[in-house]
C-alpha cells in the first residue's frame, strides 16, 4: 500500500487553472484506486466543471470527477471496456458556495463498484453489472487537477485530507481518505460495513458459510426461498395466482405451436448531457495519493 500527498495546503482555481502530475510520480495503480480532497466552491460553474481527471483524453477518464453546470453535483466517472464514459451521474445534493467539503471517491475493479463520500457519508455508488467480462480499465496518462482537455476547471479551492492511516489498503490511493479502525481510530464511514476482515458488510447478513442470506430464506437444500412459496412441482408460486402456458392438442386433431423468436437492439445513450460531449476542458482534483498493488 502506498500514498501520495499530491495538494497539501489549500490552493485556490479558477476557470483556465491545472495542476497536472505525470503517471509515474503517482502511486502504481493494479485493480483499485481511491481519491480524497476537500473542496470549497466560489462560484457555480456555467458548464461541466474539473474537479479531477486522470487520462489522455476526454473520454479517457479513470478515475475522474466533474461538477454539473449551475448546481455543482458530483458527476464521478470511469472507464470501462464496456463504456468509456461510465460511473454516477449526479450526487444527489449539490455543493454549496463557501463551504468545506470533504470527498472521497473509491473505484475497485475487484469489487466492481464506485463509491462516493461525502463528510465520511456514503452517498452513492455505481456498480458493474456483468462483473466476469466487464471491468475498469486503467490508463497511463497524466493526473489533471483543474482545467483538462475540452473542460474549464472548478472556481475555488482545493486541498488534501490525509489523516494517518489508509481506509482503503486495496486501493492506490491518491490522498487518502480518514482511517478506520486502527490505531484508536474510528471507521469514517459505519454505514457502508467496510472492514479488513471478518464480515464486510454485517448489515447485508453476509457469511461466508452456512447460510450467507438468512434473512432472505435461502438454504442450499429444499425450498431456498419458503417465503415465496416455491415447489418443484404444482404452482411453485401460489399465492402470486400464477398465469402459467401450455399447449393442449385436440383429442381428434393435432396442433401445431410455433414461436417466432424476437430481436431487439439496445443502443446506448448519447452521454451528451449526462456527462457532456466534451467540449470544454475538465480537470482533476484530488489532493493525495495512496497505492497498493
Amino acid at each position: 500500500m502506498d500514498w501520495v500527498e499530491l495538494i497539501k495546503d489549500p490552493v485556490s482555481f479558477t476557470s483556465q487553472k491545472q495542476k497536472i502530475f505525470e503517471h509515474k510520480e503517482l502511486p502504481k495503480v493494479k485493480n483499485a484506486v481511491s481519491i480524497t480532497f476537500r473542496i470549497k466552491l466560489k462560484t457555480h460553474s456555467n458548464n461541466w466543471a474539473t474537479i479531477f481527471h486522470k487520462g489522455t483524453g476526454d473520454y479517457d477518464r479513470t478515475p475522474g470527477t466533474w461538477l454539473s453546470a449551475g448546481t455543482s453535483h458530483l458527476h464521478a466517472r470511469f472507464t470501462g471496456n464496456y463504456y468509456n464514459n461510465a460511473g454516477i451521474d449526479s450526487v444527489e445534493g449539490g455543493l454549496l458556495l463557501g463551504k468545506w467539503y470533504h470527498v472521497a471517491y473509491t473505484l475497485s475493479d475487484t469489487e466492481k463498484r464506485l463509491d462516493i463520500y461525502v463528510d465520511g457519508e456514503w452517498r452513492a455508488l455505481a456498480a458493474i453489472v456483468n462483473v466476469r467480462t466487464e471491468q475498469v480499465i486503467f490508463n497511463k496518462g497524466p493526473l489533471h487537477i483543474g482545467r483538462a482537455y475540452s473542460w474549464d476547471s472548478f472556481n475555488g479551492e482545493i486541498s488534501s485530507y490525509a489523516p494517518p492511516g489508509n481506509p482503503y489498503p486495496q486501493a492506490s490511493s491518491y490522498a487518502p481518505p480518514p482511517p478506520y479502525s486502527q490505531a484508536g481510530h474510528s471507521d469514517p464511514y459505519p454505514q457502508a460495513g467496510y472492514a479488513t476482515s471478518g464480515n464486510p458488510y454485517p448489515q447485508a447478513g453476509y457469511a461466508t458459510s452456512g447460510n450467507p442470506y438468512p434473512q432472505a430464506g435461502y438454504a442450499t437444500s429444499g425450498n431456498p426461498y419458503p417465503q415465496a412459496g416455491y415447489a418443484t412441482s404444482g404452482n411453485p408460486y401460489p399465492q402470486a395466482g400464477s398465469y402459467t402456458l401450455q399447449t393442449h392438442q385436440h383429442p381428434d386433431k393435432k396442433s401445431s405451436h410455433s414461436n417466432k423468436k424476437s430481436s431487439h437492439s439496445h443502443k446506448k445513450k448519447s452521454s451528451k448531457n449526462r456527462h457532456h460531449k466534451h467540449s470544454k476542458s475538465g480537470s482533476s482534483s484530488s489532493s493525495s495519493s495512496s497505492s497498493s498493488d
